[in-house]
């Protein structure tokens, strides 16, 4: 009996150690999940140097020699598949008409079987349909194609004999069809006379009819529907006179008696079909006239029970990755690998040992859904992985590669790794030369395939032990709605605080020389936002002015007074700055030996700078730079960062003074003395006194009660300020404005009468360059 067991999966940080102890005694796979889950822990995590001392001493060459000698995917092929799909391009698709597959992509269908070649069409496409996307899908049945497309909202089906007779069905049978179930493994069979089931209905010759997909059983003679209501799973006895579901037994294979107690039958993983005529086995088994596997799951414990129809069996404990819906038979090799996954998109098919449940490979089908086509590089000799029930036509394309593959030594392995580290012609060479028993070419890719993912997983260990082992970034402990808030008005936030706090992080860490230009750049597309938060570079006045101001909420306090501390303690305090815009898709940290510069993924087409140079790329990015360097590539302009207020001597009195006096109270008296100074009236005056709090504000009467009070304010006064304020500050002049006006010693900001004055001189400045 073959007892496969799923080692159990860590669920935290703290049983990761243990995970990756176990890895290398497994597959390939073993090793990259395992890494996978350190590199998750290790997101935004402290240092650890424990967990990377083990993941320097992984040795690649022990999984990846047990995952070449327990068998690879290449090994198998169906050739009509093979160069059928060597004739697609781009996104394609593969549709059951068991054992015929159609697969096809927007211009072209082919219907293979286990014979070969079976039928060909180009497809008639809608005029227009090349502005929308779209998935057509094509179904043989009867000797000819039904060809349905659904572009922007409109059907467009017609059989390949007549394409000139396009025809629509009901909204209500179209949902059913487009979004009933999947017949995800592909059971969906051809009756004995050639026409597909379309739901548990057999088509007519050239019927107007679509249905729901599903997943079927049959056992030569019957067909059955599985029909699933939550807990509840069923087979039905489809009538094929009148396609109606009746009550009756399932088939012999999966008869109730089978059960033990407690049990029940997994209908989703189990099949059941006759071979076709000529085909004399599968590789996933067979008793010489069926295919089939039936699979058991304990209601209570979840162990699992499966069995072939050649009698070939095995069980799951309940823990890890259970489900399974094939024993692969590999060419020389002394046990079947057990196959799962593989039904939804981003869910690779896995391929483990049935005794030791090791992970050997995981590979994707690249199908509908993903923006490269090319096969997973573990399976690269596959350009086009068919659904789960035509695996049945795969047979093995070089017998003496596969017999030379079961004897693979670790010797060979280190020196085909040394190779592939090389070059990808050193390792085509060295294949030829260490494994010279191989021939086929799709084998040799597979095989090249395979070793690549090893050699990448070795690579993605090296940067996950550089990042475990790296300096601390110092962080930025603010909640980004509260500095989303604290910065509104100010600045263009876009409620972009998530990605700013990153990025100033980052940029911090990297311009410092905390961090390598890898770690500054890993999370470049997780970070992103539409917040220009460059721009306080030598202008964070405002902030200061906001952050001891009486009217400042007690989160918006707490976020701008972190921000200034965090700033205080960073390289963006110090001069010699500069800002700069460059094409996103060119983006790389640099470093020299005067100087640093940091590319950082804002969204530069939301503000005037970005949009004045739209033409230069389809992505404009931001940068900083720190001193000198030479322009980067794809360098669209820069601006110097002027030295500003801010020292961190500076930030340091203000914050000391402002923990130690307290917020500044609210002077009426300066606020009128600013108001005669300016023309202002007394409220737009007192907004900027107080650091134009909620200015941006569309509201009526925007102001909480509790400011209108202490600014003596009643909210019609406000709203006429705020408007005539935000007419003739805009965004762009407010940091600079509060910049000019700060005092050399952070403590005068409590003399509400001489911030009065400087207010006053750098408002006459302010609006006559606006002006």
């Amino acid at each position: 009996m073959i007892s496969p067991k799923q080692p159990v999966q860590p669920t935290s940080s703290q049983t990761l150690a243990a995970s990756l102890g176990t890895a290398p005694t497994g597959g390939l796979e073993d090793v990259i999940s395992a890494l996978r889950r350190l590199e998750d822990a290790a997101r935004g995590a402290a240092p650890m140097p424990e967990p990377a001392e083990p993941l320097t001493e992984i040795d690649m060459a022990t999984p990846l020699t047990r995952t070449l000698r327990a068998g690879i995917l290449d090994e198998l092929g169906w050739e009509a598949l093979d160069e059928a799909a060597a004739e697609l391009d781009g996104e394609s698709w593969c549709r059951a008409s068991w054992p015929i597959l159609t697969v096809h992509d927007r211009r072209k269908a082919i219907a293979v079987g286990p014979g070969g070649r079976m039928a060909e069409h180009r497809l008639r496409v809608p005029r227009g349909a090349a502005q929308f996307s779209h998935d057509p899908a094509v179904y043989f049945s009867d000797g000819e194609f039904l060809v349905c497309h659904y572009i922007n909202g409109q059907q467009t089906h017609y059989w390949s004999n007549t394409p000139d007779e396009t025809f629509t069905v009901r909204p209500g049978i179209w949902k059913s069809y487009y979004y009933g179930g999947r017949a995800t493994h592909g059971y969906t069979f051809l009756a004995p006379n050639g026409r597909r089931f379309m739901g548990h209905t057999v088509l007519k010759p050239r019927e107007r009819r679509l249905g729901p997909h599903g997943h079927m059983f049959h056992d030569g003679q019957d067909f059955w529907w599985h029909t699933a209501d939550g807990s509840d799973s069923e087979l039905h006895r489809i009538n094929q006179g009148t396609g109606k579901l009746d009550v009756a037994d399932p088939p012999d294979f999966l008869d109730p008696s089978l059960l033990r107690e407690g049990e029940r039958w997994d209908f989703t993983s189990s099949y059941l079909a006759p071979l076709p005529h000529g085909v004399d086995g599968s590789p996933l088994g067979s008793n010489g006239t069926h295919v089939g596997l039936r699979v058991t799951e304990d209601r209570t414990t979840g162990r699992v029970r499966y069995e072939r129809v050649d009698g070939v069996r095995g069980e799951f404990d309940g823990s890890g990755v259970t489900a399974v819906w094939g024993l692969l038979d590999i060419p020389g090799a002394d046990r079947p690998l057990v196959l799962s996954g593989g039904n939804r998109l981003y869910d690779p098919v896995l391929a483990r040992d049935a005794d030791t449940g090791a992970l050997y490979w995981a590979a994707e089908r690249m199908n509908t859904g993903w923006t490269t086509h090319e096969p997973s590089l573990v399976a690269a000799g596959t350009r086009l992985m068919p659904p789960s029930a035509f695996w049945h036509f795969l047979t093995p394309r070089d017998t003496a590669g596969s017999a030379a593959l079961r004897q693979t030594s670790e010797d060979t392995v280190r020196r085909l790794l040394k190779a592939a580290a090389t070059s990808e012609q050193r390792l085509h060479e060295a294949i030829g030369s260490l494994l010279p028993e191989i021939s086929h070419p799709l084998l040799v890719r597979g095989v090249a395939g395979v070793v690549r993912e090893a050699v990448e997983t070795l690579r993605s260990r090296d940067t996950l032990v550089r990042r475990l082992t790296r300096p601390a970034i110092p962080r930025l402990e603010v909640q980004p709605k509260d500095l989303d808030q604290a910065l509104d008005g100010l600045l263009r936030t876009a409620s972009g605080a998530s990605g700013v706090i990153v990025q100033i992080e980052l940029a911090s860490a990297f311009l410092a020389g905390t961090i390598d230009s890898e770690t500054a750049m890993e999370h470049w597309l997780n970070h992103s936002t539409g917040c220009d938060w460059t721009e306080l570079a030598g202008r964070v006045g405002g902030l200061a002015v906001r952050a001891v101001s009486a009217v400042t909420g007690a989160a918006d306090r707490d976020a701008l007074v972190d921000l200034l501390r965090f700033w205080a303690r960073s390289p963006l305090v110090q001069p010699g700055l500069q800002r700069g815009l460059l094409d996103a898709e060119k983006r790389v940290a640099l470093r020299g030996p005067d100087g640093a510069l940091m590319p950082l993924d804002i969204a530069m087409r939301y503000h005037d700078w970005g949009r004045a140079h739209s033409g230069a790329a389809d992505e404009i990015a931001a940068y900083l730079q720190h001193v000198t360097m030479p322009r980067p590539a794809g360098f669209i302009d820069s601006r110097p960062v002027p030295d500003g207020w801010a020292t961190r001597e500076r930030l340091y009195r203000l914050l000391s003074e402002l923990k130690r006096r307290g917020p500044v109270p609210f002077d009426p008296d300066a606020a009128d003395r600013l108001a005669d100074a300016t023309g202002l009236d007394r409220a737009g005056a007192a907004l900027l006194m107080a650091g134009l709090p909620h200015i941006e504000s569309g509201s009526h009467n925007f102001l909480p009660p509790e400011v209108r009070k202490t600014l003596r304010l009643k909210a019609a006064e406000a709203r006429a300020g705020r408007d005539r304020v935000s007419r003739e500050l805009p965004y762009a002049a407010r940091l600079p404005f509060y910049d000019a006006a700060m005092p050399d010693d952070p403590a005068e900001l409590w003399d509400q009468a001489a911030m009065a004055g400087r207010l006053a001189q750098a408002w006459k400045a302010a609006v006559v360059t606006n002006s």
